[in-house]
């Protein structure tokens, strides 16, 4: 049984529409029954130019990626088993243009993930979430900027809808990620804690267990 398939695909071509299609155009593929297994052998191989999809499959008896593509499963759209994309790390050179449009510092911990060997580009579970990169950070936040007082956030990802997720750069590293809808105008208020610190957000989301909360999320207020 295979539980779980790494695809890696040029970073510039679209998503195949079947896991048949999906196994036949990867660059290369990894699979099986450990998750955590999979994922770290899929990242191993993203960079520059080349990212990675990792699939949920359907219960199955195969023995290996290859025969997906003449099985019943293979018929699966990728979009329903698809639950990590992975892309290459920013530059720091991409980080710093980004921070010098913001006019402000991202918190350090953030810029070392960014920047790393391989970056969580989007996740698909209960929660949607599409990680910014360092450019689309700063282009999405300053257009919020555009008719609301700068308030020394950060937007860093998005839900597919209006959601945002920030980080407070007043306290680097000490920002928790807190939640709120970009129509609103009313600064921080409003805006609700979803993880206490930028490392539990990142193992929450590259685990697949982020959700966000609304009746139980405290509402975040800053130590000004």
């Amino acid at each position: 049984m295979i539980g779980w398939l790494a695809a890696l695909r040029s970073a510039e071509s679209s998503e195949a529409g079947t896991l048949a299609e999906a196994v036949a155009h990867a660059a290369a593929t990894v699979s099986g029954v450990d998750f955590d297994e999979v994922v770290a052998r899929g990242r191993a191989a993203v960079e520059r130019g080349i990212c990675c999809d990792i699939y949920q499959l359907p219960d199955n008896e195969l023995d290996g990626a290859a025969a997906i593509v003449g099985a019943d499963i293979g018929a699966t759209s990728v979009y329903d088993v698809r639950r990590f994309t992975y892309r290459a790390g920013s530059s720091l050179e991409e980080v710093r243009a980004a921070e010098e449009s913001l006019g402000v510092p991202l918190p350090p911990r953030w810029v070392d993930y960014l920047t790393g060997p391989s970056v969580l580009d989007l996740f698909e579970g209960e929660e949607y979430l599409d990680i910014f990169t360092p450019a689309d950070i700063a282009d999405v936040t300053n257009a919020y900027y555009e008719w609301v007082p700068r308030i020394g956030a950060a937007m860093i990802a998005g839900d597919g809808g209006s959601g945002r997720l920030l980080l407070d750069t007043r306290f680097g590293d000490d920002s928790p990620v807190v939640f709120f809808y970009s129509g609103g105008d009313d600064g921080w208020e409003g805006t609700t804690v979803q993880a206490d610190s930028i490392d539990d957000f990142i193992a929450s989301a590259e685990a697949g267990t982020f959700e966000v909360v609304f009746d139980d999320a405290r509402e975040y207020r800053p130590r000004v």
